[in-house]
């Protein structure tokens, strides 16, 4: 006897990659796959909690070598939304609402078994195969998108912060043992080595699509902020130049994750901090230290008046033959992010990959858009030192409304 098998997801899969649920009868000569179908359900909270209505229907009613193929992900990521102002979180936040969706699909085939008559049976049913998803992607070699088991949701790298920054990195909650511990170890030598999870504890996750991947608040200023957090750890009482290494446990006490931030100030420049959705489809930022310089270009239309003269009026030369109007402009800054490592080649690749980026003015996140062009991703054996200039548009013009 022989029935159909279905290749699916089985933990998150990336909504800027291939994502595919695949049926095949083909096990004896005489199988056969006639049609599929399934509702397709994207949303948040509880993966049990399934809308009644669906998204999207989809059916095939032909198979190429006894196999039915659908390619989701094109439907998935117009379900994301995304905010940079979560920069700010105290403690340990779940992910907004938006930023990961259960995708569930409930449907039937009609197959052949061993060429008998055509039977129709459910492939899937309830929420027993919804898998979750964020609008991230796979960069090469990962054409397939394999389902991502990972703890940290960022490139891990060397972190540079003014002491004053706040910033917040998304690990992992779900999983067969999700981080319920922190330790903070500072460089200075005096303080050692502290361990602190009094209060820093994730929510549970439950089977809650928000609560599948936490914000950590981790910059200096959210530490700052945490009336729990010892004294000795908090940031406020270190110096620049001075790191501390955040290391993740899991509820089994293993290290998973470290992830290091160096207090940096600057006396010449003014940082701008730059907020992105990266390859996992989560928020990260990058604080840029050096050399900015800011531009703005008009735009305008012109018509040519025309204007009136005769043989007693000389022609006034106040009078305007060429008018603009619909004048406006947009602003960009040109950025320059001090020496850093070679894996910052990667968090570039992540911002002008990424279809969302912000610039921070004051307390607001103002849409920007980096210039899409070359990347020299710089080794360090090449370039000794390295650091990276990027031009950075402002997605709005200058000038909301046209008058």
């Amino acid at each position: 006897m022989s029935t159909p098998s279905i290749a699916r997801p089985t933990s998150l899969k990336f909504s800027r990659s291939p994502i595919f649920i695949t049926g095949k009868n083909n096990t004896v000569s005489t199988d056969d796959l006639y049609s599929m179908n399934f509702e397709l359900y994207l949303y948040g909270g509880l993966r049990t909690a399934v809308p009644i209505d669906p998204n999207y229907e989809l059916q095939k009613d032909y198979a190429v070598n006894r196999t039915i193929n659908f390619e989701l992900s094109n439907l998935i990521k117009d379900y994301f939304s995304h905010t940079p102002s979560i920069y700010n979180s105290v403690g340990i936040v779940e992910s907004p609402e938006g930023e990961i969706a259960w995708v569930n699909y409930i449907g039937t085939w009609t197959y052949s078994n061993a060429g008998g008559s055509p039977t129709t049976a459910s492939h899937t049913s309830g929420n027993t195969y919804a898998f979750l998803s964020t609008e991230g992607w796979s960069p090469i070699p990962d054409y397939n998108n394999p389902n991502y088991t990972g703890y940290p949701y960022f490139v891990s790298r060397p972190r540079y912060v003014m002491p004053d920054a706040y910033e917040v990195l998304p690990i992992s909650n779900f999983g067969t043992s999700a981080v319920n511990r922190l330790e903070i170890v500072w460089s200075d030598g005096e303080q050692g080595n502290f361990e602190w999870s009094g209060g820093f504890q994730p929510p549970n996750y439950s089977l809650y699509a928000e609560r599948a991947v936490c914000y950590w608040g981790v910059g200096p200023q959210n530490l700052n902020d945490l009336l729990e957090l010892d004294s000795l750890l908090k940031p406020e009482n270190h110096e620049c130049g001075e790191s501390y290494v955040l290391n993740f446990y899991n509820d089994l006490d293993e290290l998973v994750h470290s992830e290091t931030y160096t207090l940096t100030c600057e006396c010449k420049y003014t940082p701008y901090q730059i907020a992105f959705v990266n390859r996992y489809g989560m928020m990260d930022y990058m604080t840029w230290f050096k050399r900015s310089d800011e531009e703005i270009a008009f735009t305008t239309d012109t018509y040519k008046a025309s204007i009136y003269q005769d043989g007693f009026t000389s022609a006034s030369v106040e009078s305007r033959v060429y008018t603009d109007f619909n004048i406006n402009g947009r602003k960009s800054v040109t950025l320059n992010s001090d020496w850093v490592d070679e894996v910052y080649k990667y968090v570039l690749e992540d911002i002008l990959m990424s279809k969302e980026v912000w610039i921070l003015e004051g307390a607001d996140w103002l849409a920007v858009n980096p210039e899409r062009s070359t990347l020299n991703m710089k080794k360090e054996v090449n370039e000794k030192m390295i650091n990276y200039t990027m031009k950075f548009t402002y997605a709005v013009d200058d000038r909301p409304l046209i008058r």
